[in-house]
C-alpha cells in the first residue's frame, strides 16, 4: 500500500488531498483545514465525512473514521511506532503538550524550549519544530483575535458552500481558503495605502503573495462599519482573492476587484456595492 499527499505549493502551500493506492485501487480523501489549516475532517469522491481529528488544544485525542490520515498539526505527521508527532526538527508529544527534546534553535525563541508554540495552539503554528509562526503580527490587538479567527472559519465554510458560478473557478476557491490560512494578519486602526498615506475609510488591504504574505485589516474593517462589506467573513474572502492575485495594471486590478465584489454577493448574500 501506498499513500501520498496532493499538495498546493508556493506560498499557500497545504494538503488538499491524501491519496491511498493498495493493489489496483487508488482512494482520495479530500482534507478540510481549519483556521490554522490543521486538518479537522476527510470526505471522499462522494462527500462522506470518512475521518475526523475532533482534538483539543495540544492535540491528544485520537482521530475517529475508516480512513487513516496521519496528518496533525501543520508539519507533523503522526509516528504510528512511537505515538508522538514528527514535527520535522523534533518530536511533539500531544499527551503532555510539548516536545520530547530541547528546541535545536537554543534559548532564541525563549526559555521554554520544549514548550509548542509558547503553549497557546489555539494561536499559532510551529510547521518546522523550531519556531512559532505568527497567525497575527505583533500589536493586533487581542481583543479581535477570536472575531477574525471566527470569521475565518465562516468564511471558508459559506466558500465550501457556494455553488454559484459567478465569477470564480473551484482551483480559485480552495487557493482563497488556503490564502485565509496561510496569511499573517496586521491591524491598523487606519488603514494605509502602499505609500503610507492614511486612507481615512479604507476597511482591508492584501499584500499579494510574494510581498509580504499578509492580510491588513483596519477597524472599520473588524467592526463592520457601514462600506466595509456585509460581513467580516465577507472582507476576508475578498482580501483573499487579491493576496493569491499579483499585482497588475490598473485595469487588470479593476477586473480583479470586480470580481472580489461578486465573491461577496454570491457566496456571502452582500449587496453588490461594496468597496475594498
Amino acid at each position: 500500500m501506498f499513500t501520498g499527499l496532493q499538495h498546493c505549493s508556493g506560498p499557500h502551500e497545504g494538503a488538499l488531498a491524501q491519496v491511498t493506492k493498495s493493489g489496483g485501487t487508488e482512494t482520495l480523501t479530500y482534507m478540510h483545514t481549519d483556521h490554522l489549516m490543521t486538518p479537522r475532517f476527510g470526505t471522499n469522491a462522494a462527500g462522506t465525512t470518512v475521518w475526523t481529528w475532533d482534538s483539543g488544544a495540544f492535540g491528544k485525542e485520537v482521530p475517529t473514521g475508516t480512513a487513516t490520515v496521519n496528518l496533525r498539526f501543520p508539519g507533523q505527521f503522526y509516528d504510528s511506532e512511537t505515538t508522538l508527532f514528527y514535527n520535522w526538527n523534533r518530536y511533539y508529544n500531544p499527551a503532555t503538550g510539548r516536545y520530547v527534546s530541547s528546541d535545536p534553535m537554543g534559548i532564541d525563541e525563549g526559555l521554554g524550549t520544549y514548550n509548542y508554540v509558547e503553549q497557546n495552539p489555539l494561536l499559532h503554528i510551529d510547521p518546522e519544530g523550531l519556531a512559532k509562526r505568527e497567525r497575527f503580527a505583533p500589536g493586533f490587538p487581542e481583543t479581535y483575535k477570536r472575531k477574525v479567527l471566527r470569521a475565518i472559519t465562516r468564511a471558508k465554510e459559506l466558500l465550501d458552500s457556494c455553488k454559484a458560478p459567478c465569477c470564480v473557478t473551484q482551483k480559485d476557491i480552495d487557493r482563497m481558503k488556503l490564502a485565509l490560512d496561510k496569511a499573517t494578519f496586521k491591524y491598523e486602526k487606519f488603514l494605509k495605502d502602499k505609500n503610507g498615506n492614511i486612507v481615512p475609510d479604507g476597511c482591508a488591504r492584501a499584500d499579494a503573495a510574494g510581498e509580504g504574505d499578509k492580510i491588513s485589516i483596519s477597524k472599520l474593517g473588524i467592526t463592520n462599519r457601514a462600506g466595509c462589506g456585509c460581513k467580516l467573513s465577507a472582507l476576508l474572502a475578498h482580501e483573499a482573492f487579491h493576496y493569491l492575485k499579483p499585482k497588475g495594471s490598473d485595469e487588470e486590478e479593476d477586473k480583479q476587484e470586480a470580481t472580489a465584489i461578486n465573491v461577496e454577493k454570491m457566496c456571502f448574500g452582500c449587496k453588490p456595492v461594496t468597496k475594498e
